[in-house]
């Protein structure tokens, strides 16, 4: 990983995820189906609903999980994003 001309971090993607302690979260609006089955999504640690708003995070390929997922019960998104998330104890700065 660089920042301005100055390597700060060397590893893979996978190690530098790790040790970043970062992870992902994806929010979406979906129609008022049950969404319990979110919580058996691999990688999904937690899912918290607010009206039509659905917030799953986690880790690894979480979008593509819970994408998939959704689609396979022929739920339909209406808005969605994906963003990772560092943790505050990050020693990636």
């Amino acid at each position: 990983m660089i920042d301005k001309k100055r390597v700060v971090a060397l590893d893979t993607p996978a190690g530098l995820i790790a040790a970043g302690g970062g992870g992902v979260t994806v929010t979406f609006s979906a129609d008022g189906r049950g969404l319990g089955f979110l919580h058996d999504v691999a990688g999904v640690v937690e899912v918290v609903r607010e009206g039509r708003r659905i917030e799953a995070s986690g880790d690894g390929p979480l979008l593509a999980n819970v994408a998939a997922a959704l689609v396979a019960r022929g739920i339909a998104l209406w808005t969605s994003k994906c963003n990772a998330r560092p943790s505050r104890t990050s020693s990636l700065r």
